[in-house]
């Protein structure tokens, strides 16, 4: 039972990394701190209510820090949504979450080091290679690194040309000279 368990979630994990990916391209930072400013004092305070009691379950029963951890990313609380993840035992659609919540949240560093450890942990699965490849792209190109995460979404094409994902950032990052 465990093993079909195991079977079902790599399945998964490979099902959102091949449907999912990082949905869309990070966030100016001076959007996110203009949102930020935004929020009035009761949003605040209602933002903090919320993300204490969500750290409150998933401590409690860490079975539901996947869902509270999505719920947060979709509310824009992408660190918070880490820190709930953290909470949980690791599995691949855990991981692969909390390195694309790295990038939303603008942690690229720690999301260079997470794909690296992730590519290494699931080395056995071919799709962590492209998966991780697309992360580190993403993080790169967060950092100020454009080139080199050209160059990375290049190999990605060449290989899969069916990944319409990176072939999209691929047009946009270069200028549409590919």
């Amino acid at each position: 039972m465990k093993s079909e368990r195991e079977s079902f979630e790599m399945r998964w994990a490979r099902d959102v990394i091949a449907r999912a990916g990082i949905a869309t391209e990070s966030p100016d930072p001076e959007d996110l701190e203009r949102r930020a400013e935004r929020l009035t004092p009761e949003q605040i305070a209602t933002r903090d209510l919320i993300v204490a009691r969500a750290k409150e379950v998933a401590a409690e029963n860490s079975t539901l820090a996947y869902d509270l951890a999505l719920a947060l990313h979709f509310m824009e609380f992408h660190t918070d949504a880490i820190e709930i993840l953290n909470l949980a035992p690791s599995t691949p659609s855990i991981d692969w979450l909390r390195l694309d919540l790295m990038i939303f949240a603008r942690l690229f560093v720690d999301a260079l080091s997470e794909a690296t450890r992730l590519e290494e942990i699931y080395a056995a699965d071919p799709e962590s290679a492209f998966a991780s490849t697309y992360a580190r792209a993403h993080a790169l190109k967060g950092l100020g690194q454009e080139e080199m995460a050209v160059d990375l979404l290049r190999g990605l094409v060449r290989v899969r040309p069916g990944y319409k994902s990176a072939q999209s950032f691929l047009m946009d990052w270069s200028g549409g000279d590919e």
